[in-house]
């Protein structure tokens, strides 16, 4: 099995695990990706028009921001199965806190994050010979 189908086994398992430890269903979970997404474009380049208008038109864009989903995902998972499990009804306040795009939140503003946002656009300066 190739390594894409792997991942992408992986991400349908813990998309499903979320649905099941927090009651949000798949749809809301991509509508969260979604926007979210657009959010931390917006936090992240300080409401630069130009980069909000061309970022989420590139595919590069969301299959990043899809990988830091999906690490935010686990993490969740990883957590909530280890210190929720009494009391089940928090997940989704727990799976907020875990996606929420802020500056502070590590999972999805940190400095790996960061790094591969900047190795993003630094491949998307060379395709396009900016």
């Amino acid at each position: 099995m190739s390594y894409l189908r792997l991942l992408q086994s992986e991400i349908e398992l813990v998309r499903s695990e979320v649905a099941q430890l927090t009651g949000i269903s798949e749809e809301k979970q991509n509508l969260m990706l979604f926007e979210r997404g657009y959010q931390w474009l917006e936090l992240t380049t300080d409401n630069d028009a130009q980069a909000l208008q061309h970022m989420p038109r590139t595919k590069e864009f969301w299959g990043f921001w899809k990988k830091t989903w999906h690490q935010a995902d686990k993490a969740f998972v990883e957590f909530f199965k280890v210190y929720g499990r009494n009391c089940p009804k928090s997940a989704p306040m727990y799976y907020e806190h875990f996606h929420r795009v802020t500056k502070d939140n590590a999972l999805m503003s940190g400095t790996s994050v960061q790094c591969d946002y900047h190795l993003l656009i630094k491949g998307l300066a060379t395709q396009r010979n900016f």
